[in-house]
């Protein structure tokens, strides 16, 4: 579920909802999709990415299809949008993709970089200030805009890596300036981690570890979302169990 543009779009198994009228049926039905703010040569778009397929839905609230044929697919759902350019991951590699700038519709085969800094799987992208962020299973990398055109843009920084990643995607959940996600290290155990700029903090007390390693089932079924109320911020997260 998100908000945008003064509607509420939602989707529910594979229709996508914009104030509970149904506006587009997706490609899949198997997991979470995701919602992403995309603006570039004088238009906004709100972009659902479903695994297989990529949607925009215009400020006049028109859907279309992403249909050149280099547009990643299948695609995690969790990207990043940064200076013009969405940046995806297609599913199974460690390579991020990113759009023509400021041409959401326009791909090409060889405008990627791959995450090669651990032989980790990539679970997840997303934006700290003007980082992207590409988030294995126990390893997070940062990636910087070059400026370089055309091809992509991105360069690592290979200083910032941290040696901690997730299995829980879906619980990536940012406000303001800080990134809030269940992840994990090679020495085993669930926590949640708040990342700062590049400095990442454990926030999980001994009673919210031990839930998360009771978790029985799979952890990438797990959600989280943040929320301020009477001048708090809250972390809140959706588990299976």
């Amino acid at each position: 579920i998100y908000y945008y543009n003064g509607s509420v779009f939602s989707v529910v198994g594979d229709e996508l909802y914009r104030d509970g009228a149904v506006i587009q049926v997706l490609s899949t039905i198997d997991g979470p999709v995701g919602f992403h703010e995309y603006a570039g040569a004088d238009v906004e778009y709100l972009v659902v990415l479903d695994g297989i397929s990529g949607w925009t839905i215009s400020s006049t609230n028109v859907v279309a299809k992403i249909t050149d044929a280099d547009f990643p697919t299948p695609h995690l759902v969790q990207a990043a949008f940064l200076d013009g350019y969405l940046f995806v991951v297609k599913a199974g590699t460690d390579d991020i993709y990113n759009c023509v700038l400021e041409n959401i519709f326009s791909w090409q085969p060889g405008d990627f970089i791959t995450a090669e800094m651990s032989q980790d799987a990539l679970k997840a992208l997303c934006r700290q200030k003007n980082y992207i962020v590409a988030i294995g299973e126990r390893t997070m990398e940062y990636f910087y805009n070059t400026g370089e055109f055309p091809g992509t843009p991105l360069a690592r920084n290979a200083a910032a890596l941290h040696q901690i990643g997730t299995s829980a995607p879906a619980t990536l959940a940012q406000v303001e300036e800080q990134l809030l996600f269940v992840g994990q290290t090679a020495t085993g155990g669930r926590t949640v981690w708040l990342l700062n700029g590049f400095t990442p903090t454990e926030i999980s007390t001994e009673v919210i570890r031990r839930s998360l390693d009771a978790e029985t089932l799979n952890m990438s079924n797990a959600k989280a979302f943040c929320v301020r109320s009477k001048g708090h911020k809250f972390y809140v997260i959706n588990l299976s169990d």
